[in-house]
């Protein structure tokens, strides 16, 4: 390393008296001192140039400037400064406090705030801003974390995007999940291709995947559901959309087996529709209404364990029965056209 040395004797000039002509400073000795300097300072740059593409594990010691000013009357320009730990590679943009410390061969990623990133060892193309967002990442690549605590527990996790505070906190190795909001995903750790949006949307979510939650507190019926789409939470009454009604793929090329429902009026005798007060076990906005509908233990008996094909209730959570009333539909036609037979019948 090089090191910068006094040329011009300062010290032997400040004991000379006042008077002397010697106690003078010339520009000559100025510009020698400034030109020992100057080579000192290109070295230093060339060697911390060199430090970006080398990897060190203990402790290196670069002699360099001074961070202190230098004394007026006479300047020490000589000192030591440790850097602890130094391991950058190409392109890492990094700012913070313990940021950025485990690296080894990760590339292309942005890291600011304290502690962000700090287990990265090889993931590349990553993006933390805020405190101890992506913390725990080691290999993981492509993950977006803004917000305080931001993906922190993601250790191998890709394409994972989260924004808001402490979003996708607990996520370690499920991947390709988007949470947009305050504790969206929170308790999510295996869990991939997962949509939360809004303030706690999925937030209890832990193993399932292919879930989409839209707004405040909006979760799936089990932290291991599968496959669902929920709109709001408890506090949501109705449901508006320009269309009455959701269509969904009904194409003959897309089906086998074909054959005329064997579940008509039959089945329908055996289902009573209820009137019934709301008073939910955990407090819902309809507790106190009065509505009709079915009870949801009363069609799983009527399938008589054929649930799995009519889809009348879903069986998730099996604490919390939920029906799906659009399923008897085609049911009701068929129980339609049996009647219609039986009064054909009956006037012939």
């Amino acid at each position: 390393m090089p090191t910068y040395n006094i040329t011009t004797n300062f010290t032997t000039k400040d004991n000379l008296s006042e008077n002397n002509p010697l106690r003078v400073i010339k520009g000559s000795e100025f510009g020698v001192e400034f030109t020992n300097i100057k080579a000192t300072t290109d070295g230093l740059e060339s060697a911390r140039i060199a430090l970006n593409s080398v990897v060190t594990s203990n402790t290196t010691s670069i002699t360099t400037l001074d961070s202190n000013k230098a004394p007026t009357i006479s300047p020490t320009l000589t000192g030591t400064t440790t850097v602890d730990k130094i391991s950058f590679t190409t392109n890492n943009t990094i700012t913070g406090l313990d940021t950025f410390t485990a690296n080894t061969t990760g590339n292309w990623n942005t890291a600011y705030g304290a502690e962000v990133l700090k287990g990265n060892t090889s993931g590349v193309y990553n993006v933390g801003v805020g405190v101890f967002s992506l913390r725990a990442n080691t290999v993981g690549t492509r993950n977006t974390a803004i917000g305080s605590s931001t993906l922190r527990s993601n250790t191998s996790a890709d394409y994972n995007t989260a924004t808001g505070n402490y979003a996708l906190f607990n996520t370690t190795t499920g991947g390709y999940n988007t949470a947009t909001g305050a504790d969206a995903l929170y308790s999510n750790s295996l869990g991939s291709r997962n949509t939360a949006i809004g303030y706690y949307s999925l937030r209890q979510n832990t193993t399932g995947s292919y879930n989409t939650g839209i707004g405040f507190n909006s979760n799936s019926s089990s932290v291991t559901a599968t496959g669902q789409v929920t709109l709001g939470d408890s506090n949501v009454t109705s449901l508006r959309c320009n269309d009455t009604s959701i269509s969904s793929l009904s194409d003959v090329r897309d089906k086998t087996d074909i054959i005329d429902s064997p579940y008509g009026l039959d089945f329908i005798n055996t289902i009573q529709p209820k009137q019934y007060k709301w008073k939910t076990r955990e407090g819902n906005i309809k507790d106190g209404s009065t509505r009709i509908g079915f009870i949801a233990q009363e069609l799983l008996e009527a399938c008589q364990g054929e649930n799995d094909k009519l889809e009348l209730v879903m069986e998730d959570n099996p604490d919390r029965l939920e029906a799906k009333y659009g399923n008897l539909l085609p049911i009701m036609v068929q129980a339609i056209k049996d009647l219609t037979a039986r009064i054909e019948e009956l006037e012939a």
